[in-house]
């Protein structure tokens, strides 16, 4: 005879008083006397969980930085390329206008990344607020990305010739 494990004893001991259905294929389990499903053979475990963890809100916000930093940073890797390009060729290059833009780019892919990273690292702090402050925070995040580069493009489409 087979030896049963202490986890999969506890299994069987929550299933023998408890309806619960297969992950895998909904058959009911309540009286089950092994770890598998009879009807599509997959392995149970006894297991606490959190089905509904929430992370839309989090994710937003990273996502939000994250993409904010991807295009700053493509846009600053083509400026330098061309800056480059410009530059060994013997093109004209007005400098002033074009470090000015590089710069912002460069920094604004800086700060949209360590966004990022401060929403990642932050998480489990972000996970006890309340699921309103998430959204909140999410929503302010977002918005605050597009503004500041709104305000940003507005500002270099004004001041540099």
């Amino acid at each position: 005879m087979q030896q049963i494990e202490p986890d999969d004893r506890a299994l069987i001991e929550w299933l023998a008083s408890h309806d619960e259905s297969c992950p895998a294929c909904g058959y009911r389990l309540r009286g089950l006397e092994r770890t598998t499903c009879p009807e599509c053979a997959h392995a149970l475990r006894l297991t606490v969980g959190a089905p509904d963890v929430r992370l839309a809100a989090w994710f937003v916000a990273i996502v939000g930085f994250a993409l904010a930093a991807g295009f700053d940073g493509v846009v600053a890797t083509i400026l330098t390329v061309g800056v480059g390009a410009a530059w060994v060729t013997g093109g004209h290059v007005p400098l002033p206008d074009v470090w000015i833009v590089l710069a912002s780019f460069a920094g604004a892919a800086a700060l949209m990344l360590g966004g990022s990273v401060w929403i990642f690292r932050s998480r489990a702090r972000w996970m006890r607020w309340s699921l309103a402050r998430r959204i909140r925070w999410a929503a302010l995040i977002v918005a605050g990305v597009f503004l500041v580069h709104a305000a940003a493009g507005f500002w270099l489409l004004t001041h540099i010739n």
